[in-house]
């Protein structure tokens, strides 16, 4: 009888160390998906944020470009542009310009 309780408590200790066995290979398995899961929606976020900042990037370089391109014409309209001065109002600025000039004293003297 003695030997058979003997048998029934290594039985039962050898059942408890299989349940205990399997159940730190069920939490390493837990944590390893849960660890695998996590670095997977990392990695998600990440390249949806590169592809975020990349489209950005795209869109303020489209219109960058577009800008450039804008001025870059208006310069061009302005380079060809002709500007005609009227001859007598040059010849008149001119006079006006002398005139302001020579009335200047130099040296501190009287012109």
């Amino acid at each position: 009888m003695r030997s058979e309780v003997i048998d029934k408590i290594l039985q039962v200790e050898d059942q408890a160390q299989a349940i205990r066995d399997k159940a730190e290979e069920d939490a390493s398995s837990i944590v390893l998906e849960a660890q695998s899961e996590a670095a997977r929606i990392v990695k998600e976020s990440q390249e949806n944020e590169r592809r975020h900042s990349d489209q950005l990037v795209n869109d303020q370089t489209a219109l960058t470009q577009e800008k450039i391109r804008a001025i870059e014409k208006e310069s061009d309209a302005l380079s060809k542009m002709q500007i005609s001065v009227d001859e007598a109002l040059v010849d008149e600025a001119a006079d006006r310009i002398l005139r302001l000039v020579t009335a200047v004293p130099l040296f501190g003297g009287e012109s």
